[in-house]
């Protein structure tokens, strides 16, 4: 195990100098070993390969190691694709499956803790219909996270103007009580910044 480290090591990043490499073939004594590094705060992440899960979160979870604190415990996926280095963490995509609110919390502080940890951004997914609370883009800055998404919002909105214009339609085959909830060509020309187009042209 260690001779495969040490090879991909060398092909993948052979610039980094400073580690140490614990040859341990069996996985429970592994297990041991990660897990008291992190309790004597000798690492600041601890990360798993083909150890199993299980194997590690048995040990992980003992009290005797004092790593939880009453905190709940939260998963952080890690991908890559082939055509780009930089990581992406999801988080939580398997451990705690229907959280309740303040399971959630848990998990988002879990999350900035880990991204202060590695100089990563965070990056929030707000959408709507759930069992997490509206959290404003303040509150979320304020937790730390610095790219929050609204992915559905806006085509939810206009999926529900859609569907009222339609059923005013359909009831009055007219639009005269739908013009000032519209938007004006002008409105639309400014957004799109047409005047600027049209003298290019």
């Amino acid at each position: 195990m260690k001779k495969t480290i040490l090879k991909r090591l060398f092909i993948k990043i052979c610039k980094i100098l400073d580690f140490e490499i614990i040859d341990q073939n069996n996985d429970q004594e592994a297990a041991i070993i990660g897990t008291e590094l992190a309790r004597d705060n000798k690492i600041k992440v601890l990360i798993k390969g083909n150890l199993h899960t299980d194997t590690l979160m048995r040990t992980y979870l003992k009290k005797e190691y004092g790593l939880i604190a009453g905190r709940r415990l939260s998963h952080i996926w890690h991908m890559t694709t082939p055509n780009n280095n930089k990581p992406l963490f999801i988080t939580d995509g398997a451990l705690n499956v229907s959280p309740r609110i303040e399971v959630k919390m848990h998990i988002l502080s879990n999350a900035v803790e880990f991204a202060k940890k590695i100089d990563a951004p965070l990056l929030a997914n707000m959408t709507e219909f759930g069992k997490s609370p509206y959290l404003s883009v303040e509150q979320f800055e304020n937790m730390g996270y610095s790219i929050i998404l609204f992915p559905v919002t806006v085509l939810r909105a206009m999926l529900k103007a859609a569907d009222s214009s339609l059923r005013e339609l359909k009831l009055k085959g007219t639009q005269v009580d739908l013009v000032d909830k519209i938007m004006k060509r002008s409105e639309i020309y400014e957004i799109i910044n047409y005047r600027e187009f049209v003298n290019i042209e």
